[in-house]
């Protein structure tokens, strides 16, 4: 059967969660159009361990219906969609890798106006991401989320209210806590910021990447990006103080072109080496054309009648070239 007709892969999950069973069924289809609809439990992930900007490869997740710090399988697409059309032809093989969830609101466990405190159990390597992540726990609620350069295992972190108005007075974030735009100091280094209250952190979310709390505006905080732009915010959005972990990720070199195969890129030369006549033809110098009068075995010391002739395009004649 060929690659791209009718073939599929179904995967049946079955999540224990404390309150019920959840069946998801994870598929991955090169050419089916008959089973679409359950392409909608998979969300494409596109990771950014691969080092290689546009190119970071396009895997398939498992979309549970509730948070878990269970490691999910991840299938890569290899360049096809659901409908068979190869798409990119630099994406395919790789090592086999885990998705971990991370919890992008830090917010939400939170309860009325009190603080809520974790302790950080361990700092890991996630290989869809270039940040370290970090598993967080209270009590039995654990998730991961992103470190901070000076984490370490034993910390406690703390995650505050979120305060929808600008207050007169700010607060010393500490490095890894959970504040409001608003109620941070200006020049206030921070990481993982909300573009709306609520929907969860949107910016500053790569390795070494951190904002500054630029300046306060009438109803909006002006946050400098690290592309230099200033993003203006609603002062209930959420931002993490510090700068993310792995700072050095930009200065890793890649020491062999097989590092590019691990994290699933493929090598790109070789396209223009196909002749196939659709890119024309070459245009080069046009050769002098020659011709030798008598035997051209001969030398002149031989045979003192050879000449060389030498055809002139503008004559339309042969020209004598024995004397030069």
């Amino acid at each position: 059967m060929p690659f791209n007709v009718f073939q599929r892969t179904l995967r049946v999950v079955c999540l224990e969660s404390p309150a019920t069973k959840v069946l998801v069924q994870s598929c991955l289809f090169r050419r089916n159009p008959l089973t679409e609809g359950l392409a909608s439990n998979k969300h494409s992930v596109h990771t950014s361990a691969c080092l290689a900007g546009r190119y970071s490869g396009r895997r398939l997740a498992e979309r549970p219906e509730e948070y878990t710090t269970k490691p999910l399988r991840l299938v890569s697409t290899g360049g096809w969609d659901e409908e068979g059309n190869h798409y990119s032809r630099r994406l395919g093989g790789g090592n086999r890798r885990k998705y971990r969830m991370i919890d992008w609101n830090r917010a939400r466990l939170v309860q009325g106006k009190t603080p809520y405190k974790e302790v950080v159990v361990s700092l890991d390597r996630d290989c869809n991401r270039s940040a370290t992540i970090a598993l967080v726990a209270a009590g039995e609620v654990k998730r991961y989320i992103l470190a901070t350069v000076n984490m370490k295992p034993g910390d406690i972190i703390t995650t505050f209210p979120a305060c929808h108005e600008m207050k007169t007075y700010t607060v010393a974030g500490k490095e890894g806590d959970c504040h409001s735009v608003g109620s941070l100091p200006l020049g206030t280094l921070v990481n993982s910021v909300e573009v709306y209250p609520g929907t969860g952190a949107r910016l500053a979310k790569s390795a070494g990447c951190q904002a500054k709390v630029a300046r306060r505006v009438p109803g909006a905080v002006l946050v400098a990006m690290p592309s230099g732009k200033e993003a203006m915010l609603h002062p209930g959005c959420m931002a993490t103080v510090g700068q993310i972990a792995n700072p050095d990720h930009s200065k890793l070199k890649l020491t062999k072109a097989g590092v590019n195969r691990w994290f699933g890129i493929r090598p790109k030369s070789g396209l223009k080496k196909k002749k196939t006549g659709f890119d024309g033809k070459a245009v080069r110098k046009k050769k002098i054309q020659q011709k030798m009068a008598g035997n051209p075995l001969l030398r002149n010391q031989m045979n003192p009648n050879l000449k060389v002739l030498t055809w002139n395009e503008g004559t339309r004649l042969w020209r004598d070239d024995s004397h030069v």
